[in-house]
């Protein structure tokens, strides 16, 4: 099972997965003239995580399953019994070529149960994929999808270790999620920022800041020593007409310098090659509001993960049973729009306590992340 055809399609971790578990020497992947600049950062990334197979392009188009069906055929040529066919991403059209090019090879075709991490065959054969022994890096997740580059927050950096989290500062936090203390706490484990004389919208800037941190702090306290845990992440969006360039701000005139379009996270988690994007809100956020954050997020966490990214939107409010006004999805139930989660105050408060207690892992929030 050396030789591999995979189409790029909107997710390359696709071909990750499968490269990663089976060592193909060669794989020849489907891509198109607007996702031919996957294939670098697909062999970069590759390279990063220790998978030594050389890619070959089959060039395909997709609207036009003939046009995908030739190029196949140019590379394959009469011999796509030799190949393994993942029928998996890509267009309709770009599907119809692969069954067609695969046509006599059906022991070798097989399809992707992503959420499973199976591998399936025609005939019934299954293969488990097992995560990477070491974890994909941020800057290399977001340039297989959409983002250029990414840039980190180093002035509230989450504690790089479990071992390393001041349960004082979770304790804190804790009173302030119950609503037992009338400010926020200061978090001790972060670096100093200098604050200056912006007043009110100063001071509220860095009190949700902290907060969002400390947020952080409760996930990093949550998971093991072998999860990477980011805080503040500013993704620089890729320009769909030139994905080599950063796309230009729509909101900013020519005359301002033509800075680049970029969007914010609170923070990322990674796992192998699963991502986790997160969204803290200092605040209790109701109804549409909280479905609005939802998108939002869903589309940010596609834009740096793809599909199979997790988003976590973590607000202060209050489950039904405290605010009848407050509408579901809450308490770790799945928004319908895609893969984002609400965490409500009741699982913040579950979460910090039990840690605190030395069972955090009985936490819904950490089950979020298996």
């Amino acid at each position: 099972m050396k030789r591999w055809v995979m189409a790029v399609g909107e997710n390359p971790l696709r071909i990750m997965r499968v490269a990663h578990q089976l060592q193909p020497v060669e794989i020849a992947a489907i891509t198109t003239p607007e996702t031919a600049y996957l294939v670098p950062e697909i062999e970069a990334a590759m390279a990063e995580m220790g998978i030594d197979a050389s890619i070959r392009v089959v060039l395909g188009d997709a609207y036009r399953w003939d046009v995908t069906h030739a190029a196949l055929a140019d590379v394959i040529g009469g011999q796509a019994e030799e190949w393994q066919w993942m029928i998996a991403g890509g267009t309709k059209p770009i599907v119809a070529a692969q069954v067609s090019a695969a046509s006599g090879a059906e022991g070798q075709v097989w399809t992707l149960d992503d959420s499973a991490g199976v591998l399936q065959s025609w005939t019934g054969a299954r293969i488990r994929l097992e995560p990477p022994g070491s974890n994909i890096g941020l800057r290399t997740l977001a340039r297989l999808h959409a983002g250029l580059e990414v840039e980190l927050d180093t002035r509230f950096r989450p504690p790089p270790t479990p071992d390393a989290v001041d349960r004082r500062v979770l304790k804190k936090r804790l009173l302030a999620w119950q609503g037992t203390t009338g400010h926020a706490p200061r978090n001790s484990q972060k670096a100093g920022v200098e604050k200056g004389d912006g007043g009110e919208d100063e001071r509220r800037f860095h009190t949700n800041r902290e907060a969002e941190a400390d947020f952080l702090v409760l996930v990093r306290a949550l998971l093991p020593t072998d999860v990477d845990v980011f805080g503040g992440t500013t993704v620089v969006l890729r320009d769909s007409t030139d994905p080599r360039r950063p796309a230009p701000d729509p909101f900013v005139s020519r005359k301002e310098g033509h800075p680049p379009r970029t969007f914010e996270v609170d923070g990322v988690v990674i796992h192998g090659l699963d991502a986790w994007v997160l969204e803290y809100k200092n605040s209790k956020v109701h109804g549409l509001e909280l479905r609005k954050h939802a998108a939002e997020l869903d589309i940010r966490r596609r834009h740096l993960g793809g599909d199979s990214a997790v988003g976590v939107l973590a607000t202060v409010t209050r489950g039904p049973d405290d605010d009848p006004e407050v509408e579901q999805p809450l308490s770790g139930r799945q928004f319908q729009l895609g893969r984002t989660w609400h965490v409500d105050q009741p699982l913040l408060v579950e979460a910090a306590d039990l840690w605190l207690r030395g069972e955090g892992e009985h936490s819904r929030l950490r089950r979020l992340f298996d």
